[in-house]
């Protein structure tokens, strides 16, 4: 099938072979990995909107921690029990202070052993008989006494509306005098959380660490349980992941972060969704793809023209001259090897040309000759015995020489046939290889240039992890000055309060020192409330540099694996170069072949000399008999006959003439 194919086709099928077919395969691989990389980058933000939840979460607890920490140890709060310096009264200006400084409170309150509640801001709606100490956040805080506790959302006494307390137990002299706590609103906190989702359709919830549902877009999956379902049973023990689940046969992600008191931020989104961006850039992939297969396949049309366009000029030149047309000529203006053949081809069409030329006119002559021989041999019919044996001889010498010159036709006829084999054969071997030789350099090239790329990837890869793990340790050490000055302002407000309690009981003349000790006290709380701040803004940085350098990892991963990739191609094409050296060798072999065919051209010329000496002999002879014959010139017939058929042959040599056009 392969041989009966034309020039331009096979040129046609070795470029798309060389071409498309690794295009098809590389653009196979990309499209599927680009698929699973879009799916796993969907994945990866909703585990981010998890773990940003999370930490927000953590911040704006943390916050309430520190506070409600720092209250059961105000000297005030401690001395509300017993109460002998009037500590209620400046333990509810604190109270006031903090719910001026932290609008999200809604209640900061302290419930004492003795059932005494004290609130702010003030509210009539608890009922007379309301009891602290029975209530679950009270339980709570003292039995986990030393620690700060946080409730699980629940409905206030007095207004009804969802909250979530902060309390730690009052210890004085290891008795637990009572607790105190902060009160705010879940819906608030849901604001807050809940806003980031991924996709049009996606959202966010909080879940205790038993499965409840504490916070939720949808008041009403609020405090129902998901602990029966496989995935929840999937990530309750894990840290922070996501993963794939059908719920109600819908396919979901959900992407989940654990806060550090053990409540799982949680964000879904659709699948379908997720997979939108793999999608994407898979479809993207596809139509450059297409183009550059379309662009391969205008190429090799473009390039086979080219090469056969001229190729097909001399085939019709060469029709022509089997037609007995020899005026026409190959214009072709290229300098490579078929612009070579089409200057040979002119020259050997100007030489027949000529040569037929000279053959017309020496036929021309010779019919005349011919004639005049015939008229003049009319006369010879008489006194030919003498020739007899001298022509015998001669016959027999003609017939010696046509059967050398036979031969000789013969071979030649061969060696021409020979010749052309090998040129074709040689010409169309050397082609291929220097495209294939060609094309395989270039890839080559162009794999060195993405290996320079690949490198220089890595580097700046390299260097931004090393830029990031600078950046952490350098937030790492300003948390430690920040966690210093935090200190540093817990112990300034306590003896701030100390100081207040001095100047109260000094009386009028410790007021200008208590309203100095209450100034100092205050600038001891907005220095802790900023340092918390500074906190919560350093880990946010810490989280994201970590979140950079994981990201920059995996991406040196895959650079590594596409210097891989490109080394394997690189081989390959050093393959292809040892195939051209094969093919080469081809062509030495076709050259051997021709120098059989030059030694059985000088058998041939041997004959030819053969021939040659042969005709030599003839023309002696022929002296002779020319001699008898102008002795015997009016009288033989048989000269008269050889006239008459001379001219008959020379007219026919004429007639065969003017078959040529030149």
């Amino acid at each position: 099938m392969f041989r009966n194919m034309s020039i331009k086709s096979k040129l046609w099928l070795l470029i798309i072979l060389a071409s498309v077919v690794p295009l098809v395969i590389i653009s196979t691989v990309a499209i599927v990995n680009s698929f699973q990389v879009g799916k796993e980058l969907g994945m990866e933000s909703l585990k981010a909107i998890a773990r940003q939840g999370s930490s927000n979460l953590d911040n704006f607890l943390k916050g309430y921690i520190n506070l409600v920490d720092f209250l059961s140890t105000d000297a005030n709060v401690m001395g509300a029990y017993e109460n002998k310096y009037d500590e209620v009264t400046w333990m509810m200006k604190t109270f006031k202070n903090i719910k001026e400084k932290y609008p999200d409170a809604l209640w900061i309150y302290m419930g004492l052993s003795d059932k005494k509640f004290y609130i702010y801001p003030e509210s009539d709606d608890l009922p007379p008989d309301y009891d602290p100490t029975v209530r679950p956040w009270y339980k709570d805080a003292v039995k986990n006494k030393g620690n700060v506790v946080i409730t699980e959302p629940y409905a206030d006494a007095s207004t009804g509306d969802i909250v979530i307390t902060v309390a730690k137990a009052v210890v004085v002299n290891g008795k637990i005098n009572g607790v105190v706590a902060i009160d705010f609103k879940a819906s608030d906190l849901a604001k807050k959380l809940l806003s980031a989702k991924y996709g049009k359709d996606g959202y966010s919830y909080l879940l205790s660490s038993d499965g409840k549902t504490l916070l939720h877009s949808d008041n009403s999956k609020i405090g129902k349980s998901v602990a029966n379902f496989d995935w929840f049973k999937k990530i309750k023990d894990k840290q922070e992941g996501a993963i794939e689940y059908e719920y109600e046969g819908v396919k979901k992600v959900v992407g989940f972060s654990k806060t550090e008191n053990g409540w799982i931020f949680a964000s879904v989104a659709l699948q379908s969704e997720v997979n939108k961006k793999a999608i994407e850039i898979m479809i993207v992939l596809i139509i450059i793809s297409l183009i550059a297969i379309t662009i391969a396949f205008v190429f090799g049309t473009i390039t086979g023209s080219s090469i056969v366009k001229p190729i097909n000029k001399l085939v019709e030149i060469i029709e022509k001259v089997g037609q007995g047309d020899l005026s026409n000529r190959a214009v072709i203006t290229s300098k490579d090897e078929v612009g070579h053949m089409a200057n040979e081809l002119n020259k050997a069409l100007d030489n027949l040309s000529n040569l037929i030329s000279e053959v017309n006119q020496n036929s021309v002559k010779l019919n005349k000759n011919a004639e005049k021989l015939s008229a003049l041999s009319e006369a010879q019919e008489e006194e030919v015995t003498t020739l007899t044996q001298n022509i015998e001889e001669i016959n027999y010498e003609i017939q010696n020489a046509s059967s050398a010159i036979e031969e000789t036709t013969s071979g030649v006829e061969e060696v021409a046939a020979s010749a052309q084999n090998v040129s074709k054969t040689s010409q169309d071997l050397t082609e291929k290889a220097t495209e294939v030789s060609h094309a395989a350099k270039n890839s080559e090239k162009a794999i060195d240039t993405i290996n320079k790329i690949i490198n220089n990837i890595m580097d700046k890869s390299l260097s931004m992890s090393e830029k990031v793990d600078l950046l952490s340790d350098n937030a790492k050490n300003i948390g430690e000055i920040v966690e210093t000055i935090s200190s540093i302002a817990e112990q300034t407000n306590l003896l701030a309060l100390n100081a207040a309690i001095e100047a109260a009981r000094a009386g009028e003349a410790g007021k200008g020192f208590a309203v100095v000790a209450d100034e100092i006290r205050k600038l001891a709380e907005e220095s802790k409330i900023a340092t918390d701040k500074i906190t919560s803004i350093l880990k946010n940085i810490q989280n994201g540099s970590e979140a950079v350098r994981k990201e920059t990892d995996d991406m040196v991963e895959i650079v590594t694996n596409a210097s891989k990739e490109s080394e394997n191609v690189t081989v390959n094409l050093r393959g292809i170069l040892a195939q051209i050296s094969d093919i080469s060798g081809m062509i030495e072999n076709l050259a051997a072949i021709a120098q059989e065919q030059s030694a059985a051209a000088e058998e041939m010329a041997s004959a030819m000399d053969v021939a040659s000496r042969n005709i030599t002999s003839v023309a002696e002879k022929m002296e002779t008999v020319v001699e008898t014959a102008k002795m015997q010139l009016e009288k033989t017939t048989e000269v008269k006959n050889a006239g008459d058929e001379l001219s008959e042959i020379s007219k026919k040599l004429y007639d065969e003439v003017q078959k040529f056009k030149f």
